[in-house]
């Protein structure tokens, strides 16, 4: 095989050819211009329906269909290591979430269980783990207080079999179930709505500096949310802006009422989850095929101890309490509620399809395959419309699961079937007997989780010397968060985001360009020592759309450059607009390039239009224009070669001597 580096392949370049203009190589080379679909036939090809179609969108729709008559047996070990490990750390972890959520701990296991199996037939990643996820569960709780602001402990009401009754519309009668299934069914609607109208696309401006900053917001949230519950006191629950500060001062206040029992139980807890996953499972990883469960083991030691010990009628300690064996009967959700939590549905909708798609896309990439994001879209909305007659909260992927998944090497989405295996078990014959299980636990669970949001602040020290507008980005949706509340700061984190893209559009980069010596290349002349400036002519560069709303720092821009080109009145001026940077063009943009080059033609300053990409000539063209205005060539040499035949001064124009008019690559 031949060596292809740097050193070894240092060949020649010699291209001998006249100096073209963009009419002469489209004729030359026969160019066609592309035609845009009439809005007819836009629309009969998208409702064109046959046979194959339907085949293909249940493929696509359906994507379990796809993978499993191509199941391979090999697969079947890891793909059941992967699910009953995966399943081990649900059990605990769907009961914190749902506690974070407002809910009772059992229905945390519910929504552990149906996403999971949901998602093997609906999802396209073979590593995402669906089920709870920290940040969900917070802005359902907010959510959840908007309509109950006492969260609903006064009119909390269920049968023996965990079915929520209702026997009026009126507030006073709901529960917090009832109000997070309609959360559910809303934050469902919003995401198949999203996928029909194709709106997938608009996530991508929840960037990696938005999430992280907005994640490690909601981590402070979280972490508020559950110190009252490692020293066991009651506080009131606060909304708007600063609420972190109102919720840390009661908290702080409510010290000299800590319930020492609870507060030592939540430490030793603290102590013995720390030390063993930050300490004990790296040191074992080598020789444990699976990491230690420290989550399990310690809800299993609690709930065996309080239950020798009577925590809850010795020590008054709280407990999970009540926990009913088997499912829930399936019920309608409150519709008439989406109105009131639309606003919550929304941003919910948004960050559960991010946050599972950036999980899918990671793993993807290490592995190998590809994930489908407007079937996830699909997926999520699907699942979570199930999912909100089964007594489920929103569901979502989440990173330390899946990271798991594929530590444990799972192959297939079938490891979602032993993972609900292990959680049906649970559910239907173990649930009662963690009835005794103090809920200072399952707080001390969710803060030690916390641990990996908390280290995205690392990132600032990254994105600062990158970039100081991503720094922004991150720290602006991080305080936002911080010191108003998870949803509105998703929104300031949103609408930030998007200013800094308009901004950049609207303050582009812009550089003149310089003749590297002996060469045909035209670089940033402010990047290189050695580069030939030339002599009454000015290589222009515009780095972004050329769009309404920078027309004129184009023109101020250009024409600054030109004044510069126009100094010696004894030579030709001309200006060359290197169009490689301008992507796209509006029809003021189209005007701004006629205008400007027929002030500069008043001014004896020619203008060239250099490397325009095919979409904005053909703009241009489809708006009308004088060829004799606007005139395009197909690089910048050879616009200056044209401009030097044009004006047959080639000496006086460039320094260097060795520019031809034909052009040669050295």
């Amino acid at each position: 095989m031949p060596d292809l580096s740097t050193s070894a392949f240092k060949g020649r370049i010699k291209i001998d050819r006249k100096a073209w203009s963009q009419e002469d190589i489209e004729l030359e080379y026969k160019y066609t211009p592309q035609k845009a679909p009439s809005i007819t036939s836009w629309m009969r090809g998208q409702c064109r329906f046959t046979v194959g179609c339907l085949g293909d969108s249940l493929l696509t729709c359906v994507p379990i269909v796809r993978w499993l008559p191509k199941y391979e047996r090999s697969f079947l070990l890891s793909d059941v290591i992967a699910g009953l490990t995966v399943g081990i750390f649900l059990v605990p972890q769907g009961m914190a979430y749902a506690s974070l959520a407002g809910l009772a701990p059992v229905y945390g296991l519910y929504s552990s269980f149906f996403p999971s199996l949901l998602y093997m037939v609906f999802g396209t990643s073979r590593h995402v783990s669906h089920g709870v996820f920290a940040v969900v569960s917070l802005m359902t709780h907010t959510a959840l207080l908007r309509i109950l602001p006492d969260g609903g402990t006064h009119t909390h009401q269920q049968d023996a079999n965990g079915t929520t009754t209702v026997a009026s519309t009126d507030d006073s009668t709901l529960t917090p179930i009832i109000v997070v299934t309609a959360l559910t069914l809303a934050v469902g609607l919003v995401q198949v709505v999203m996928a029909l109208l194709r709106l997938s696309f608009l996530t991508t401006y929840l960037s990696d500096q938005v999430i992280g900053g907005f994640t490690t917001g909601s981590a402070c949230h979280v972490l508020a949310s559950q110190l009252n519950k490692v020293i066991d006191v009651k506080i009131a629950n606060y909304g708007g802006l600063f609420k972190l500060y109102y919720t840390f001062r009661d908290i702080i206040e409510a010290v000299p009422h800590t319930r020492i029992p609870t507060l030592i139980t939540s430490v030793i807890c603290l102590v013995f989850l720390v030390v063993g996953k930050e300490y004990i499972n790296p040191a074992v990883r080598k020789r444990l095929p699976i990491p230690v469960p420290f989550e399990l083991i310690a809800v299993v030691i609690a709930t065996a101890l309080s239950y020798f010990f009577e925590f809850e009628t010795k020590y008054k300690m709280s407990v999970v309490s009540h926990i009913p064996t088997g499912f829930p009967l399936p019920t309608v959700p409150r519709v008439d509620l989406i109105p009131r939590i639309l606003g919550d549905a929304v941003g919910i909708a948004m960050v559960t399809f991010v946050v599972t798609v950036s999980v899918g896309k990671l793993f993807a990439k290490k592995h190998g395959y590809r994930t489908n994001p407007s079937q996830e879209l699909r997926a999520l909305g699907i699942i979570q419309i199930i999912i909100s007659f089964l007594s489920c909260h929103p569901a979502s992927g989440g990173l330390s699961r899946s990271l798991l998944n594929a530590q444990m090497g799972v192959k297939t989405q079938l490891s979602q079937v032993f993972c609900g295996s292990l959680l049906l078990i649970v559910i239907l014959l173990i649930g009662p007997l963690l009835e005794p299980l103090p809920t200072c636990i399952l707080a001390a669970i969710i803060i030690v989780a916390l641990k990996g949001m908390f280290m995205q602040l690392k990132e600032l020290k990254t994105l600062w010397p990158m970039s100081k507008i991503d720094f922004s980005i991150w720290l602006v949706s991080f305080l936002s968060t911080v010191c108003w509340d998870v949803t509105e700061g998703l929104i300031i984190s949103i609408v930030f985001a998007l200013l800094t893209v308009i901004f950049r559009l609207q303050w582009p980069q812009s550089v003149e360009l310089g003749r590297l010596p002996n060469s045909d290349l035209y670089r940033d002349a402010t990047r290189f020592e050695t580069v030939d400036l030339l002599n009454g002519v000015r290589v222009f560069r515009f780095d972004a759309p050329l769009l309404f709303a920078n027309i004129d720092l184009f023109k101020k821009r250009a024409q600054k450059l030109a004044s510069e080109a126009g100094q010696n009145p004894t030579i030709i001026r001309a200006l060359v607009v290197d169009g490689s940077g301008i992507i796209c063009i509006d029809c003021m943009g189209v005007n701004t390039l006629k205008e400007f080059s027929l002030e500069m033609a008043q001014r004896n300053v020619i203008v060239y239009l250099a490397s325009f990409k095919a979409p904005v000539r053909e703009m241009c063209q489809s708006v009308g224009f004088d060829k004799k205005v606007l005139r395009f060539y197909p690089s910048v040499h050879d616009a200056i070669h044209c401009a030097l035949s044009e004006a047959s001064m080639e000496g006086d124009l460039l320094s260097d001597k060795a520019a031809t008019e034909e052009i040669s690559h050295m």
